[in-house]
């Protein structure tokens, strides 16, 4: 979640940073999407909504949607951009852990991982939000 965020404050366009207005959203976006992934804890987690199919189609219908609520132009396709990429953010950091993710479902049953941390790992999990953390005060620093 707190990589969903950080990636809402990073893709956001300077003048979106400043306005409480449009930041505040974005960062609601970036965070409800990586929430999604773990809707399906109960039915083949980290195989239903942990791949690239799920994301493309969460991707797709939260455009769709935003077309039919009548957002257009660059504030809507920010907001796509960040959808996906806070969606992303929650496979990627999946795949950090030891059990994986299986990415390429249905189309393959392999989990795939880029390192072997627990989830349950206090430092590990204080890393990645001292990261995230620092990736926003860059953001907002270099904007200054």
């Amino acid at each position: 979640m707190i990589m969903g965020i950080a990636m809402a404050v990073l893709i956001a366009p300077p003048s979106y940073i400043y306005d409480l207005s449009t930041l505040l959203p974005l960062t609601l976006i970036g965070m409800g999407a990586s929430w999604i992934p773990d809707i399906d804890w109960r039915f083949k987690h980290r195989k239903l909504l942990h791949n690239l199919l799920a994301l493309i189609g969460f991707t797709v219908a939260f455009a769709y949607c935003l077309n039919i609520l009548g957002f257009h132009g660059l504030g809507a396709l920010v907001a796509v951009v960040v959808f996906a990429v806070g969606y992303l953010m929650h496979i990627v950091t999946d795949m950090l852990t030891v059990y994986g993710v299986a990415i390429f479902w249905p189309f393959s049953k392999s989990r795939y991982r880029l390192a072997k941390l627990r989830t349950d790992d206090k430092l590990s999990n204080a890393v990645l939000i001292i990261l995230s953390v620092l990736l926003v005060v860059a953001k907002m620093l270099y904007l200054v």
